[in-house]
């Protein structure tokens, strides 16, 4: 994915979103919602840590080398895990980080029919938005 400079969050969305349809299809809608809202949130979470540690890194890039890091994993490995896996893996690095504004504003802008008042990015990670669990 490219760096944020070149590419606004609505456009990340976007991008990430046609990978969830490529790998799950249409027969896998929920499937594909959740790992596209995962993945979106992680990537804005990977830009606020890239901000915080001072990396030139935007995204899943700063997910993967903070993974590297903290745990000597190999790229090939980080891969293969899931978003939610990612996550979890960095809670401690993720806790409390706030993501950017565009990141909040592309999503309300994309999900604001499927969200209410109280929903945030975050919630996917706690439950997902409309009741479903996360695997």
């Amino acid at each position: 994915m490219k760096p944020r400079e070149v590419q606004t969050y609505s456009e990340l969305a976007d991008a990430i979103w046609a990978e969830a349809e490529a790998r799950f299809g249409q027969d896998e809608h929920i499937a594909a919602r959740e790992w596209y809202e995962q993945t979106f949130c992680l990537s804005a979470l990977g830009d606020a840590l890239a901000l915080a540690r001072g990396w030139k890194l935007a995204g899943l890039e700063a997910i993967e080398y903070a993974l590297i890091q903290r745990h000597s994993w190999l790229p090939d490995q980080i891969r293969q895990l899931s978003p939610r896996d990612k996550w979890l893996s960095l809670h401690e690095e993720l806790a409390g980080l706030k993501t950017a504004d565009d990141a909040n504003q592309a999503w309300w802008d994309r999900e604001a029919a499927k969200l209410n008042a109280k929903d945030s990015s975050e919630d996917v990670w706690r439950a997902h938005p409309r009741g479903f669990p996360i695997p």
